[in-house]
């Protein structure tokens, strides 16, 4: 459990220095041990969604947040960010990403 923390605080600064490769293997290494910790991996699945967009994995991003709403259905960020990306054309999503 300490490792999966250790990579989820990594991950975080990862993502402020836009290292979202990096964040985003971080954030699997530490879900797969958190997984089924539901009051933590959902904030954990919400940053993995925020970076697999950032990283022009939208399918993988759309995925990852519904999984995080699914362990918590109140997750606001989440919804937000999967609401924003379900309604962007490919044409904003590609703006989106420069």
């Amino acid at each position: 459990m300490k490792q999966a923390s250790s990579d989820y605080n990594r991950a975080n600064n990862e993502v402020i220095k836009k290292n979202y490769s990096v964040a985003a293997k971080l954030y699997e290494s530490a879900y797969r041990v958190i997984q089924y910790d539901t009051g933590f991996a959902f904030r954990l699945l919400g940053n993995l969604g925020l970076c697999y967009a950032l990283l022009g994995q939208r399918e993988k991003a759309l995925e990852t947040l519904q999984a995080a709403l699914r362990y918590n259905p109140d997750y606001d960020l989440a919804r937000k960010r999967l609401s924003e990306l379900e309604k962007m054309s490919n044409e904003e999503y590609f703006k989106f990403l420069k």
